[in-house]
């Protein structure tokens, strides 16, 4: 039999956390090495880089958001984008416009023979 190994979980605890601290403190550092290198810090003031990092969060959390969930709140979305080209192959006919002709509805016209 092999003698097991006591676990110091207070140690290891302390150890984890300080690691963490670390990579925060890392984390923080090269968040501002980027402000400098990009001169924000020349032309901005506190409040305003702020709010500019506060929008562009704001934007990817949306646009995540809208990556997770393309469908609006009522499930009809982007399933819901393709009935008509699904209807139209059901029914015989085109689910993509004749060669030579436009996709959009205000552009039915056949193109004149240049």
């Amino acid at each position: 039999m092999s003698a097991r190994k006591t676990l110091d979980i207070d140690a290891e605890l302390q150890a984890l956390q300080a690691k963490a601290d670390k990579l925060r403190r890392d984390h923080l550092l090269r968040l501002g090495e980027l402000v400098v290198e990009t001169g924000a810090h020349k032309v901005l003031d506190a409040d305003q880089l702020r709010t500019l990092l506060v929008d562009a969060r704001d934007k990817a959390l949306a646009a995540d958001r809208t990556a997770e969930h393309p469908a609006g709140k009522d499930g009809h979305g982007a399933a819901g984008a393709t009935f008509p080209a699904k209807a139209a192959a059901k029914a015989g006919g085109h689910a993509e416009p004749e060669p030579g002709r436009p996709r959009h509805p205000d552009l039915l016209a056949r193109p004149e023979a240049g």
